[in-house]
């Protein structure tokens, strides 16, 4: 998904387009208050150990050694779909890969659908934060039902 969504310019490393990632899913996780696992490949980092780490609200994956994030996501799709009461879906523009997730009982979303997704969340993220920078006071944020009650109090 990084380089699908050029999430690294040209002069950037490959773990500053990791952090704009997970800042997006971080942000994404926050509002849909959903599990979120990312998976990073740490195929041919030589003496790559896996790593599971929580942070941002997320949790973030590096797989060890001569292991694909794409083997990663098979063998943890297969044991999340082991529980019926789990949903699982999974964010791939690989086809083979959204081929084996349907194949397991999860629900597959391209890169290009989820950025749309991440797009519709933001601008309602933006909407919500306007409505309620309109609200300055506490009187103002009450409904003149509430304000009238409490209202009755005070005397």
């Amino acid at each position: 998904m990084i380089n699908q969504w050029q999430l690294n310019a040209k002069n950037e490393s490959l773990e500053e387009g990791r952090q704009k990632l997970i800042a997006l899913l971080s942000e994404y996780r926050a509002y849909r208050n959903e599990r979120v696992i990312v998976v990073f490949d740490a195929y041919q980092v030589k003496s790559a150990r896996p790593k599971i780490e929580k942070a941002f609200n997320l949790e973030i994956v590096y797989t060890k050694e001569n292991q694909t994030a794409d083997s990663y996501i098979e063998i943890e799709v297969e044991r999340l779909a082991a529980d019926p009461r789990h949903y699982i879906r999974v964010v791939t523009g690989d086809w083979a890969q959204q081929q084996m997730i349907l194949g397991s009982g999860a629900y597959r979303m391209t890169a290009r659908e989820f950025k749309e997704e991440l797009q519709r969340v933001k601008k309602r993220i933006e909407m919500t934060i306007e409505k309620r920078s309109d609200r300055h006071t506490l009187e103002e944020a009450l409904s003149h039902e509430i304000v009238e009650k409490l209202k009755h109090f005070k005397d």
